[in-house]
């Protein structure tokens, strides 16, 4: 299907106020940016564009620039406003930019399973050079603790192969790898965990949107850092369940003491939806709507 043609389409049986393309993948407004239509248009980037380091964006900032000359507005994350600062290469658009939060803080049905572990849950892609399992591997190996499961779900173990063998070699049954789940099998995997494990990002301006359904769940957190800059550091510290580990601190006898204490003093623990939501309003769908509307 011609994006630009469905979207003036639309258009012309609808008679649009504005129009709003969320992107990445960034196909969706390069063909808003060439339709024709009466309304305001207006970009989402959940992820860079030109700065996005999974890829060389075909034309760079330059070609940025040009989709933003087209556009009314664009809602970025925070961490992308460096790229609009004085002498950045989109400064000059900076008037069009507004800061704009991930809708994601849902109250989620917590359906307790009994068990008599403490299981450690991951779901999730892992992607060489950006999201690796090794210091988590390497941690659970260390910790070596019968009271400890550990459930990475989802794909991306390709290249991870010989790390898994050797930490399935050493954890026998408490390693458990299911491969990719549907997304309904994958939200009762992390419904009925104790503690939900967040892999860190190695590229500082992107925020991973699926930390926000984490702490809906109220469950505690355990996020292993690999960036000095990772973005979600000050939302985690606002966070009374987080337990952050830096891998450049490594895998000593100190850091694998204070995990396991960590991991046997919160078993159990979780917060009310109602307070995640204090601490996070500018992720909750209403907050976000009202500041969406507020720029249309």
């Amino acid at each position: 299907m011609d994006s630009r043609r469905e979207i003036e389409r639309l258009d012309a049986e609808f008679h649009f106020d504005a129009v709003c393309a969320v992107c990445a993948p960034y196909r969706t407004a390069f063909a808003l940016e060439a339709a024709a239509i009466r309304g305001k248009k207006f970009l989402w980037q959940l992820d860079p564009y030109a700065s996005n380091r999974d890829y060389t964006a075909p034309g760079g900032f330059a070609r940025e620039g040009q989709l933003l000359d087209a556009l009314d507005g664009t809602f970025v994350t925070p961490q992308a406003l460096p790229d609009y600062a004085d002498g950045a290469p989109l400064a000059p658009w900076r008037e069009k930019v507004h800061v704009l939060g991930f809708p994601t803080l849902l109250p989620r049905v917590m359906e307790p399973v009994e068990h008599d572990d403490i299981q450690c849950v991951f779901c999730g892609s892992l992607h060489p050079g950006m999201r690796e399992p090794g210091f988590a591997l390497a941690l659970f190996r260390a910790l070596h603790d019968d009271a400890v499961t550990l459930t990475m779900a989802g794909g991306g173990w390709e290249r991870f192969a010989a790390d898994a063998d050797e930490t399935a070699r050493v954890l026998g049954a408490k390693f458990v790898r299911p491969g990719l789940l549907p997304p309904d099998e994958a939200a009762a995997l992390e419904n009925r965990a104790d503690v939900l494990v967040s892999l860190g990002n190695t590229y500082d301006n992107q925020m991973p949107s699926k930390l926000f359904g984490y702490f809906a769940t109220g469950k505690p957190v355990l996020h292993l850092a690999v960036s000095e800059n990772d973005p979600t550091l000050p939302y985690l510290a606002r966070y009374p369940l987080a337990l952050v580990l830096y891998r450049k601190d490594g895998v000593t006898p100190g850091t694998v003491a204070k995990l396991h204490s960590w991991l046997h003093n919160v078993q159990g623990h979780a917060l009310p939806f109602a307070q995640t939501a204090r601490l996070y309003p500018e992720f909750t769908p209403e907050k976000v709507a009202e500041e969406f509307l507020k720029w249309l």
